[in-house]
């Protein structure tokens, strides 16, 4: 199996692991939907699927259509989604919607392409936002402006404009459809005033800040006019990141991003809020509305819950009602200018005061991923403290870590395992506990292969309950628990 498919399997059972709210290792209806949506956000981020808007026109014919979507998935009819249920759909999707993929191109390899593609592609861009085209422009145009944007404010003032405008010439120069700035101005002078009036010319009321939407909104209308130029017509184009999968380096992450805004830290969470906007904003028109407001702040609170940071949304609500109540309350207290929808600025501004604020409450407890830091007795609690409280911070960092390993140790990417690489499965696990030597090796524990073959087989049979051969992710969860438990009591914690 290749690399890809390795990736591949591994982006799909993160998406798993971030919308298991309750942390059972299986996904239920009021969790199917934020896996979906996670799962759709990158290909709608290049524009190869519709977003739920144009798909669905409204929530409730969203959720009609997923309830759909979960009972196809569900073959066993357990009312529970099992990760091999997800992976198996998944894949099967994707390989049908790869057959019609074709190869439009993008703008982060223009060197390939001539100027008369270049601008058929801005002409269809600018002419229907619902096509791939005007998503793909739009993600090119968000990019810019977040790269663009030094301070990482989320709008951009005149003292950072030509920043944005050099940055976003570099696409058309790079085909030859726009001259070289000492081309085009005959001196400094000349250049400050002509950037004067087009600073102007996006700061439509006048707040000395250019905001994402109204670069957007100017982007597109000038570029419109440069393709009925080319044209002669009239006028009537976001796995390898530490703090991701490293409970450690999160915490350090996110201390070190409040405590230094001019790092390098702060420049990556600038990043993440805003690709976290990026991939809610469905309409791509540069705002979030309180429909689609929802997706941006669980898919930015995915994060610290998958490290047990953050309590779910379950755990914090209650039902989806009660959280879509709460919400409509963040949105109005972060929508500040009182406009129905919240920009960029308005949601950084927000999302890093909320984070300043969680940062100070943020202990060092031992992650699975650092074991060699700590010793035995402090391992034991951590394993009793999350073996006692499926809601507790070391519960779900156990989950974490668990999962992990299952997906890590699923050399068939299947999302199940079968006995013929449970080996592997039962050896990695075994790695945690060995680390701080509470736990014996196989040559010490099994006097020949034969003795371990056959503790090795009733292993597999008491984990897989209904006899089907294959151990699912839940199962092994469940009997990891009920095991570790048993660790515990034995070590005389309760």
């Amino acid at each position: 199996m290749g690399n890809e498919k390795r990736e591949l399997y591994g982006f799909l059972s993160e998406c798993f692991l971030d919308a298991d709210g309750d942390r059972d290792g299986r996904i239920g209806p009021d969790e199917f939907d934020f896996l979906i949506e996670k799962a759709a956000a990158i290909p709608r981020r290049f524009g190869l699927a519709p977003s739920w808007s144009e798909a669905y026109g409204n929530i409730s014919n969203r959720m009609q259509a997923r309830q759909q979507m979960f009972k196809a998935m569900n073959v066993d009819h357990t009312g529970k989604i099992g990760l091999e249920e997800w992976i198996r759909f998944s894949i099967a999707h994707i390989t049908e919607k790869v057959r019609s993929m074709d190869n439009t191109m993008d703008f982060q390899h223009l060197e390939k392409h001539g100027q008369e593609e270049m601008v058929k592609y801005c002409a269809v861009a600018v002419r229907d936002p619902h096509s791939e085209q005007y998503k793909s422009l739009y993600e090119h145009l968000f990019k810019t402006f977040v790269e663009s944007d030094v301070d990482e404010n989320g709008a951009i003032g005149r003292d950072r404009f030509d920043v944005l405008i050099e940055d976003a010439a570099k696409a058309p120069r790079a085909v030859g459809l726009a001259p070289s700035t000492s081309e085009t101005y005959v001196s400094e002078a000349h250049k400050k005033v002509a950037r004067d009036q087009m600073f102007q010319a996006m700061d439509t009321n006048g707040t000395g800040l250019i905001t994402f939407q109204k670069f957007l909104a100017w982007s597109v209308e000038h570029i419109a006019g440069k393709v009925a130029a080319q044209r002669g017509e009239q006028t009537p184009w976001g796995g390898g990141c530490p703090w991701q999968c490293d409970k450690t380096e999160f915490k350090k992450f996110c201390k070190a991003s409040v405590t230094n805004p001019s790092g390098s830290e702060r420049k990556e969470l600038y990043g993440f809020l805003s690709e976290c906007f990026l991939d809610a904003d469905g309409d791509r028109d540069g705002l979030i509305s309180p429909e689609e407001f929802d997706f941006l702040v669980e898919k930015a609170a995915s994060l610290p819950r998958r490290f047990g940071l953050a309590p779910s949304w379950p755990e914090a609500y209650g039902d989806l009602q009660h959280r879509m109540q709460a919400r409509q309350q963040m949105f109005k207290a972060m929508n500040v200018d009182h406009t129905g929808k919240i920009g960029l600025e308005e949601w950084v501004r927000f999302a890093i005061a909320h984070i300043t604020e969680k940062v100070r409450s943020m202990d060092n407890t031992i992650d699975f991923q650092h074991l060699e830091r700590c010793g035995q007795e402090e391992m034991v609690k951590y394993c009793a403290a999350a073996v006692r409280d499926p809601h507790s911070e070391q519960y779900k960092s156990l989950y974490e870590h668990l999962f992990k390993t299952f997906v890590e140790s699923d050399v068939e990417e299947n999302g199940a395992i079968r006995r013929e690489q449970f080996d592997v499965l039962i050896e990695d696990a075994a790695k945690a506990p060995r680390v701080v030597g509470l736990a014996p090796s196989s040559s010490q524990t099994y006097a020949t292969e034969a003795h371990k073959n056959a503790a090795r087989d009733q292993m597999f049979q008491a984990m897989d309950t209904n006899g089907t051969g294959l151990i699912t992710f839940d199962k092994f969860l469940a009997w990891s628990v009920e095991h570790i438990a048993g660790k515990v009591q034995a070590y005389g914690m309760k």
